[in-house]
């Protein structure tokens, strides 16, 4: 049974990531802000005795400690982690507030590189694999994303270099870069604008399950020699 950390558990991408973990028999650390969600995925997964449910704000990074402290005390060395947060305001420049990129920034960079070095320290972890979540805007932007693109756009480059300072430590890290995806953000766009991105995408709107699935994959045996990768799970965009 092997034992992974899901930063952001009870939704979309996250949610789905962990009912693949769960019934390959997996033990899960379920990390997210509302435990009231937590604990409710946490009764519908499989095997629910073997996960546990930890509070924590990624608008506030150090909070992240406490969730490798919390699996600490119950035994759980991770052997991988996926960090599926993130924050993406719509917002023109003209009305931009350094506060509101700030907060962008905490959520979608400084959040997954603090849990990132707290993943590297040996009494937190096993070596295995570290995956995060980057977004195709940060490659084909969209007018008034510019904070959301460059937090992602950040953690693409950082996931480069972690992974030669990790690596001989056992440790890969990598990163999915999805297009639209089916979540609750996406359903919250109107009907013109999910034509318009779904028309940009070959292969249509993808499912958390597809990209789960990518995530999933990079945390196993299958990828034991990826490391430092974006890999694209953007339903096509590229053929456009």
């Amino acid at each position: 049974m092997s034992k992974y950390l899901v930063l952001g558990a009870s939704s979309g991408i996250g949610r789905a990531v962990c009912d693949q973990l769960a019934l390959r028999g997996d033990s899960l650390v379920l990390a997210g802000r509302d435990i009231n969600k937590l604990e409710l995925l946490r009764s519908e997964l499989s095997s629910s005795e073997d996960h546990i449910s930890v509070l924590f704000d990624a608008d506030e990074p150090e909070s992240i400690v406490s969730v490798f402290e919390r699996s600490t005390e119950n035994g759980i060395k991770l052997d991988g982690m996926v960090y599926c947060i993130g924050r993406a305001d719509v917002t023109p420049l003209r009305t931009l507030k350094i506060s509101q990129a700030r907060s962008m920034f905490s959520v979608n960079f400084f959040s997954f590189v603090t849990a990132v070095s707290l993943y590297a320290k040996p009494k937190y972890s096993n070596r295995g694999s570290i995956v995060g979540i980057s977004s195709a805007n940060s490659h084909y932007p969209q007018k008034c994303m510019s904070m959301y693109a460059a937090s992602k756009g950040a953690m693409e480059a950082a996931v480069r270099t972690m992974a030669i300072e990790l690596a001989d430590k056992g440790i890969s890290v990598n990163c999915v870069i999805p297009g639209a995806v089916n979540t609750d953000m996406f359903g919250k766009l109107s009907d013109d604008v999910k034509e318009m991105i779904a028309g940009k995408q070959l292969l249509g709107v993808s499912s958390p399950e597809d990209v789960a699935s990518s995530i999933v994959f990079l945390l196993k045996e299958g990828a034991r020699v990826m490391t430092g990768r974006s890999v694209y799970i953007d339903g096509g965009i590229l053929g456009q």
